[in-house]
């Protein structure tokens, strides 16, 4: 199952980045699709694939052999037979092809609107491999035909925002107040880029600006001896100019389509970016997603099961080249 359709790379020089599952909704008219980001390690060039209407192969056992009253998770590859069905609605698909009672309960959830009790459909004791999410199936098929022994290399971004709640009580939080600096640091090319906001009533911000060049040599004396030299680029912007700060910071990121982009933070981070940006009157989607996807989707998931930092599983689901990890 081959779904990448190269042009200039070869399979030898492939790395996968990230694959991002569309759902149905009304923005994408109820039909779902698949990003797939991949690189091209000999040229550094990243390559977006999108598929519509994916599906996946499921397995049935053959009408001989179903001899047995309990489901199985393996069988000899010749006692199946394989059935190609939709990512969006696997459980209609097993409930045609079993028939009978199996479509008659798939018809009442439909009904019903049940969908958490539709999903019982995957247990159906003559069915194999359905239940993978549409991002794991596809994770595998990339390793099954696509996989290769080049050595990979990683391209990463750090960053951290800072919050002026000088006027507000307690913790800011929600995007009540401004993000007053944004560092995004390049370790590629080693540049270190800032993005800060003016202030008026805080004298300490002019006095950075009236002294750049002191602070960039403070900040060599700080940081070469344990991390080598950077370049600093620092831009300034008035207070009214936030929401064009906050659009240069992402451009640059999707300029830059880095592999990895690591926060300090990313569970306060990313959601006050996106708090921040609809405070200000605009889609979040829109500014901090790239425009290269159709659909653009920016989605913080907070484990609230786990409480322990070291087993937290929050992850956030941005439509871009560049994977988001805390």
């Amino acid at each position: 199952m081959e779904f990448l359709n190269l042009k200039e790379t070869r399979k030898e020089d492939l790395m996968l980045i990230n694959i991002l599952y569309n759902q149905p909704s009304p923005q994408t008219n109820w039909t779902d699709s698949l990003d797939i980001i991949y690189k091209d390690l000999s040229t550094g060039e990243k390559y977006l694939e999108s598929i519509l209407n994916p599906t996946m192969d499921i397995y049935f056992t053959k009408p001989e052999f179903r001899n047995y009253d309990y489901p199985k998770y393996t069988l000899p590859i010749e006692q199946v037979e394989v059935h190609n069905v939709s990512c969006k609605n696997t459980p209609a698909d097993i409930a045609k092809i079993a028939g009978g009672q199996y479509l008659q309960y798939y018809k009442h959830c439909k009904e019903s609107r049940n969908r958490k009790a539709m999903k019982n459909l995957h247990k159906y004791k003559y069915v194999m491999a359905s239940d993978y999410d549409p991002e794991s199936y596809y994770r595998i098929q990339y390793s099954c035909h696509y996989l290769n022994d080049k050595p990979k290399t990683i391209d990463k971004l750090y960053s951290d925002i800072e919050v002026d709640g000088i006027n507000v009580p307690g913790f800011a939080k929600d995007g009540v107040a401004p993000i007053n600096a944004i560092t995004l640091i390049d370790e590629k090319t080693r540049i270190s880029y800032t993005f800060a906001l003016r202030n008026e009533k805080n004298p300490q911000i002019q006095e950075l600006e009236d002294n750049i060049d002191d602070f960039i040599k403070e900040c060599h004396e700080m940081f070469d001896e344990v991390y080598g030299s950077f370049d600093y680029k620092i831009f300034f912007y008035n207070e009214s100019d936030e929401i064009r700060m906050i659009k240069d910071y992402f451009n640059l990121i999707h300029i830059l389509k880095r592999d990895f982009l690591l926060f300090w933070n990313m569970h306060y981070d990313a959601n006050y970016l996106m708090d921040r940006i609809t405070e200000l009157g605009h889609n979040p989607s829109d500014i901090m997603c790239h425009p290269d996807f159709n659909i653009k989707r920016c989605y913080y998931y907070e484990d609230r099961k786990n409480f322990a930092v070291k087993n937290k599983k929050d992850t956030f689901t941005i439509s871009d080249y560049t994977v988001w990890i805390d």
